[in-house]
């Protein structure tokens, strides 16, 4: 392991950059780290209708908080968008404190852990931007940290653990002191969260922004639990001076908040929909990422020229994520890193297309030949049984297996059982690949 990524670190490194310039985890919210939104973030072109920036700006600057859903297809850059708006409400006339991080939704999410896991991610902002004094001078962020289980050591060495009814559980090591909270109601936590807000406004800012990513995995365990629970922490939304920020797939808001009046009148309007980037907006992305990762004293070499780019996002309907994942694989796959250089277009779709070709080895001809023949865009267990002529018990059987090993997914923005093909197989299905 290591000795790949020393490998991978020599092929970017003589292509002239620090690291790699395709990867794509979300950009950072701190200027510290190598790819983050003050540095590599760009804005979509301006069209006729209102952009997203504009949209979450409009919310963010309305008065006493609320929610808004962010949603797009996956893999468009939906969540450097929400941190993008981060990092500048943080540095306005009227700011906004914001948690170091995002807060990852799970598909087991209840109120109460939706509460905690708020709180969690407060308190380590806390413990990462004061010194030891402010905190444990703190009354209330003590009380936070205790009752959320948060870890905390101070610079003397004192660790920091917390007891619920009587618990007892330690945190870290070296010397610790626990402090006992009993038992601590729903009613409580909400209450800390306005006293932590409330606490926020005393040093400066107009209110807390939480940002709640890929809330759409709560729909993996059930539609209807998921739509219980918006309707569960309605109250938790309409915290004053909290602006919630949901992150979800395209279809989300019609599928969980739109059926549900009670909870559809909280959200700020409709959802702000992030589109994915046009061809030339990537390639400007792309040349960015380049520009930021270049040693100052060498110039880079392009791993691949813009016309791959612009195929790319033909393949993957724009998908920047998906764009970079292949380029990222293409570069690592077929480049030596003593004789690195700009992969040609044509060899370079033919090699893709051949590894993407080997991850289906894992399937049984049959299967392979099914997946193959499979549509572009949406379909059913009943499209299938139609158009094929097996039997529905067959087509179920191949198709559970398809989507267990991520060869095929639901749908985005419709309902269960609707499925469409991965993103990263679409080269599969360009006119004249192998194995059609």
């Amino acid at each position: 392991m290591e000795q790949d990524l020393d490998r991978e670190s020599l092929i970017w490194a003589n292509y002239g950059f620090l690291s790699n310039p395709f990867e794509t985890r979300p950009l950072s919210l701190f200027s510290q780290s190598e790819l983050s939104v003050s540095n590599a973030y760009l804005p979509r072109e301006t069209t006729e209708e209102l952009n997203p920036s504009e949209k979450l700006d409009q919310f963010l600057k309305s008065e006493g908080g609320g929610c808004v859903l962010v949603e797009g297809k996956i893999g468009v850059g939906k969540t450097s968008l929400v941190n993008h708006h981060r990092n500048g409400w943080r540095k306005t006339s009227r700011p906004l404190f914001t948690p170091i991080s995002e807060i990852s939704a799970e598909k087991d999410w209840t109120k109460r852990q939706f509460l905690i896991d708020i709180l969690s991610c407060l308190a380590r902002t806390f413990i990462t931007e004061l010194d030891d004094k402010s905190i444990e001078e703190n009354q209330l962020l003590m009380e936070v940290i205790a009752t959320t289980g948060t870890y905390y050591q101070s610079k003397s060495g004192k660790t920091y653990g917390f007891s619920i009814a009587g618990s007892g559980l330690q945190f870290g090591q070296g010397k610790a002191t626990t402090i006992h909270k009993g038992e601590i109601s729903n009613t409580q936590l909400e209450d800390y969260i306005r006293r932590v807000i409330t606490m926020c406004q005393a040093n400066g800012y107009r209110g807390v922004l939480i940002h709640l990513d890929n809330v759409e995995i709560l729909l993996d365990k059930d539609a209807d639990a998921c739509r219980e629970f918006f309707d569960d922490i309605r109250d938790v939304l309409q915290i004053k001076n909290a602006y919630f920020v949901f992150v979800a797939r395209s279809g989300f808001f019609q599928q969980v908040v739109s059926p549900q009046e009670r909870v559809r009148s909280i959200f700020y309007g409709n959802p702000v929909y992030v589109r994915p980037f046009t061809e030339n907006e990537t390639i400007a992305i792309i040349n960015k990422r380049y520009e930021v990762l270049a040693h100052e004293d060498r110039q880079f070499i392009k791993p691949v020229d813009d016309d791959l780019i612009r195929r790319l996002c033909r393949i993957h309907d724009s998908r920047i994520r998906n764009v970079m994942n292949d380029i990222e694989m293409l570069v690592l796959e077929n480049i030596s890193p003593n004789r690195v250089g700009t992969l040609k277009t044509e060899q370079a779709l033919d090699a893709l297309k051949r590894l993407t070709e080997e991850k289906l080895n894992c399937l049984t001809a049959g299967q392979k030949k099914f997946m193959l023949g499979l549509p572009v865009g949406t379909f059913s267990n009943q499209d299938l049984v139609d158009s094929t002529g097996k039997s529905k018990q067959n087509v179920s059987n191949v198709l559970r297996e398809l989507k267990k090993n991520n060869f095929i997914r639901q749908a985005e923005g419709e309902e269960d059982h609707v499925y469409e093909i991965s993103p990263e197989f679409g080269i599969l299905y360009e006119a004249g690949s192998a194995g059609k």
